[in-house]
């Protein structure tokens, strides 16, 4: 990963990730969530929260990140399957968000 010069997590180690506000312009990547999968263990969970319009606003993540996380629980790839999608209507002052919320699948 471009992002990333050396991998200095180790795979499968945390129960949870979690980000807040990490998905923005300049941020996070959209390959970060691979990342976030990575270190997460077998049966963990991967929280994503993040503004809402960030997902067409930032041209990163337009029309990229929604779709990879998708593929990520797709059956070619199958790294987690999604457990909810919410909306929030005031999440960071006045901006909707979103809540992705994934559990890494246990043959991962």
């Amino acid at each position: 990963m471009r992002f990333i010069k050396e991998r200095c997590l180790l795979l499968d180690t945390y129960d949870a990730c979690v980000t807040s506000g990490a998905f923005g312009e300049g941020h996070i990547p959209c390959e970060g969530v691979r990342e976030m999968a990575r270190v997460t263990k077998p049966g963990g969970y991967v929280l994503i929260v993040m503004r809402q319009a960030y997902l067409t606003s930032v041209d990163e993540y337009r029309e990229r990140l929604e779709p990879l996380m998708q593929r990520m629980a797709g059956a070619g790839e199958h790294v987690w399957s999604p457990v909810a999608r919410v909306e929030l209507p005031r999440y960071s002052f006045d901006n909707a968000g979103l809540v992705f919320v994934f559990r890494k699948n246990p043959l991962n």
